[in-house]
């Protein structure tokens, strides 16, 4: 994927121009990707539905964040867990 410097963004004309010839692009600031610009597709509801899924792309991404940290931090034994309802249950 091509990038642009966020300097560029002001350019307009520049980046309808570059979406037009790529369909997608990064954007980047101090040589790191801060953003992506792709091409809506033209369907009727093209745009409803492209931001849903970025939404549910975003939500899947955090996710896996979490069970990332999750197995480096360990994970919890069958009886660490039964302890965590039971508390749970208490104080709930």
């Amino acid at each position: 994927m091509n990038a642009i410097a966020t300097q560029q963004l002001t350019e307009i004309p520049f980046v309808l121009d570059k979406l037009e010839q790529e369909n997608e692009f990064a954007i980047m600031d101090n040589g790191k990707h801060i953003a992506i610009i792709f091409k809506i597709p033209e369907v009727k509801s093209g745009f409803d539905k492209t931001v849903g899924f970025i939404k549910r792309l975003k939500a899947l991404i955090a996710l896996n964040e979490m069970r990332s940290e999750a197995e480096e931090r360990g994970f919890l034994s069958e009886e660490e867990i039964e302890n965590e309802i039971q508390a749970a249950r208490l104080n709930g």
